[in-house]
Formats: structure tokens, C-alpha cells, sequence
């Protein structure tokens, strides 16, 4: 079993809550899709 923790500090950067939520959804939940074994990702 593996887990991975990722926190994000966005106060120095220009990224936004909503920037972030927008990769997620155009990027992100593809590349995962693609991990095999992966089962649970929130």
C-alpha cells in the first residue's frame, strides 16, 4: 500500500483555489486515470 499527502501552499504563488480546481478537472484526473492499481484518489 502506498500514500502520497500533497499539500499546497498557494500564498506564494499566482495560483488560485479556482486555478487549481480547473487543472484538476482538465489535466489531473486524466493523468491519474492512467496509474495502474490506483483505486481511491480524493
Amino acid at each position: 500500500m502506498r500514500a502520497d499527502i500533497v499539500w499546497w501552499d498557494l500564498s506564494a504563488s499566482g495560483q488560485t483555489i479556482e486555478s487549481m480546481r480547473e487543472y484538476l478537472r482538465e489535466e489531473s484526473v486524466a493523468a491519474f486515470s492512467e496509474v495502474p492499481g490506483l483505486r481511491f484518489k480524493m
